[in-house]
């Protein structure tokens, strides 16, 4: 057990397990605990589960986290996921992905259908609102994006909402495509009464595309 701050702000656990003989592996396997400011007093509370490993024979390393029971204010849950996954030998390559990956790039093995880093700041049955993000770093490529979806209604009335933005920049050869997205809608029971919808996507640098749509019902 590893733990930092008097009064104990962060707490370790690890467990170690090294392997010889017909492979040479190291395993990690533990949990980590953050409270913040103070223990009596957790307006931040992080909590994960972590699981890693390297493969000297094959020349990986791989490197797991999942949130669990993670507050803020010790009332808006907190969720996520974090992947890494290394290689050094003839094809070296590099991939760590904090709640995902950019929707338009192919995630390498390993980091697949990860879970958003989210929050959620009202989950009644009058009001809904999260908010997500993810930010990942590649041997080429860096990406982040975030989101926030809203419901809200009041007697038959309804409000249905959602906006954010996605990143992809491509290192060699130089690239970029940055999206961006909002929607408004106004609800009587099933029947729409207003809705005021934005897309927009800046690509380039050779050739510079720019283009958006906006709709309106």
């Amino acid at each position: 057990q590893v733990t930092w701050g008097t009064p104990t702000l962060v707490t370790i656990n690890l467990a170690l397990v090294f392997e010889f003989g017909a492979r040479t592996r190291f395993f990690l396997l533990g949990t980590l605990s953050a409270v913040l400011p103070k223990p009596d007093l957790d307006l931040v509370r992080l909590q994960m589960n972590v699981a890693g490993g390297i493969d000297f024979d094959q020349q990986r390393a791989f490197l797991d986290a999942a949130l669990y029971d993670s507050r803020l204010l010790n009332k808006f849950v907190i969720t996520g996921e974090m992947r890494m996954r290394m290689s050094w030998g003839d094809r070296p390559f590099l991939a760590l992905a904090v709640g995902g990956l950019h929707p338009a790039f192919t995630p390498p093995p390993g980091l697949e259908q990860m879970q958003r880093t989210a929050i959620v700041f009202a989950d009644a049955d009058d009001l809904k609102i999260r908010c997500e993000a993810y930010f990942a770093l590649t041997s080429n490529t860096v990406q982040f994006g975030a989101r926030v979806d809203l419901f809200a209604r009041a007697s038959k009335f309804s409000v249905i909402g959602q906006a954010g933005f996605d990143v992809l920049v491509q290192f060699n050869p130089f690239s970029f495509i940055a999206s961006l997205y909002a929607s408004l809608q106004l609800k009587c029971g099933s029947r729409n009464l207003f809705k005021l919808k934005f897309a927009g996507e800046l690509s380039g640098p050779r050739p510079l595309h720019a283009r958006g749509k906006a709709t309106f019902e």
